[in-house]
């Protein structure tokens, strides 16, 4: 078991360059032996300075669900997580810095699904500041 987050992606972001490349390297090396799982949800790292992104909206995770227990292992394989847009829930806590307009979500204009990106998500649910509980 290796763990990790961004480098173990299936796929990223094009913003990402090449080093989202390691789960790839590894599944040519050790075929059907790979299986990634990401985090998401909990408390996220505050944005660079100057830098105002929008808080992930978890309620689609936890309608979802049929478990009040966190955290939970979902499998991305499954609807309806394999269908939400990865940068809806990670694109708030991974910023790219390079491009000329500065400071922006790394997922800004990515099409990726959480089915596209692993196998599986800890999902950790909503950070300490969610003003209602799930139901």
């Amino acid at each position: 078991m290796i763990y990790g987050a961004a480098h173990f992606y299936r796929a990223a972001p094009a913003s990402f360059g090449t080093s989202a490349d390691l789960a790839r390297t590894l599944e040519k090396a050790h075929p059907g032996r790979i299986f990634t799982v990401i985090p998401v949800g909990g408390e996220l790292d505050p944005p660079p300075p100057g830098v105002s992104l929008r808080n992930p909206d978890y309620r689609e995770f936890e309608r979802a669900l049929k478990t009040q227990v966190r955290p939970v292992l979902i499998p991305l394989q499954r609807l309806p997580f394999r269908d939400f847009m990865a940068g809806e829930f990670l694109g708030g806590g991974m910023f790219s810095c390079v491009s000329p307009g500065g400071c922006r979500s790394a997922f800004a204009g990515s099409l990726l699904t959480l089915g596209q990106m692993a196998d599986a998500c800890v999902y950790f649910g909503r950070g300490p500041d969610a003003l209602e509980q799930p139901k």
